[in-house]
């Protein structure tokens, strides 16, 4: 019991915080990855990422990589998309990855689910495992 209200706790303060513009981060220990062109997901491997959002006043997203590296988002979004899937709200921004790649950024409230950046051939999926 005390999981599930700790969950409902950080998916209400992360939905307000991301709607606010307010910075926060969220750990993953988990990651997973959908070629498109076959449609099959890889099995999930552990790799501990964060991402940290609105790191600015353009509300950009960073990803410290487990290899010490570190990802920028640049945010092309002036609207929050939101949306359910299969009963679990997400958010939805466009940004632009440093190789200028447009992609989406999709982040469900329950960090199980977790966050996925969509490529036009590629999802990367990153979640908690607990």
């Amino acid at each position: 019991m005390k999981k599930f209200i700790l969950a409902v706790f950080f998916s209400i303060s992360t939905l307000s915080l991301f709607a606010q513009g307010n910075r926060f981060r969220i750990d993953y220990d988990i990651i997973a990855i959908l070629d498109q062109k076959t449609d099959v997901w890889s099995d999930w491997e552990s790799g501990d990422n964060t991402f940290v959002f609105n790191v600015n006043d353009n509300k950009d997203v960073k990803h410290y990589k487990p290899n010490g590296t570190v990802a920028h988002y640049r945010n092309l979004s002036n609207d929050i998309e939101e949306g359910t899937a299969n009963g679990y709200p997400y958010q939805i921004i466009t940004v632009l990855d440093e190789d200028g790649t447009k992609c989406r950024l999709q982040i469900f409230d329950d960090p199980r689910r977790g966050l996925k950046l969509i490529y036009s051939n590629l999802i990367l999926q990153f979640a908690k495992s607990n």
